[in-house]
């Protein structure tokens, strides 16, 4: 028998909310703008280019994109910029940011249009901070993500009219932050222990 246990989240949950209004206020965003963060270790491998593609795709006007990763990831992404035109006032970049956590309880959206195989656990992070995540199917997290999330590959054409369509409509965001967080709640550090002591005392 085989049984799967998923990397674990352990952060200090704080309400969005409040959360949100800090990172508005540091960042000088509005406050009904939506947010939508990318962050990796390597930004070329986890699709930082179609990252960018899909959000220039999006028609949805009041977003902004969050890109934060080490300052040699930010320096090189810096040079590809200038392509992105419409993109030029919505992106936000921050370089060796303290607060990861807050990012991801103050965002809207999680893109990650990965080549990566390895379960990317930044995807169990934002379910677990409320938000509505996609993922290319390349990547092993894909097990945690209902259909809608799943992008066919990390250059899915479709995936800017999915992120369109939550965007646009603010019962479907809500509802769907809220199922993220509850199946996020089953991998957080006390579910994950629980199982492990439950799946060895029964071995």
């Amino acid at each position: 028998k085989v049984k799967v246990i998923y990397p674990s989240v352990n952060i200090e949950y704080k309400k969005p909310k409040d959360v949100k209004a800090k990172i508005w206020e540091e960042l000088k965003i509005d406050v009904k703008t939506k947010l939508i963060l990318f962050t990796a270790k390597n930004f070329k491998t986890s699709g930082i280019k179609e990252f960018l593609d899909i959000c220039s795709s999006l028609s949805f006007p009041n977003f902004k994109i969050i890109i934060a990763g080490e300052k040699k990831q930010i320096s090189t992404l810096e040079f590809q910029l200038p392509k992105y035109q419409n993109l030029q006032d919505k992106i936000i970049l921050l370089a060796d940011y303290k607060n990861m956590d807050d990012l991801f309880l103050a965002s809207d959206i999680f893109l990650l249009p990965t080549y990566n195989k390895s379960f990317s656990t930044n995807v169990i992070k934002a379910m677990y901070c409320k938000c509505v995540v996609f993922l290319s199917l390349e990547n092993d997290a894909k097990e945690i993500v209902d259909v809608f999330a799943s992008m066919d590959s990390p250059d899915d054409p479709s995936t800017a009219f999915k992120i369109d369509a939550v965007l646009l409509d603010k019962n479907e965001l809500k509802k769907i932050k809220k199922q993220n967080r509850k199946l996020a709640l089953e991998c957080d550090l006390k579910a994950n222990l629980d199982k492990t002591n439950f799946i060895l005392e029964n071995v």
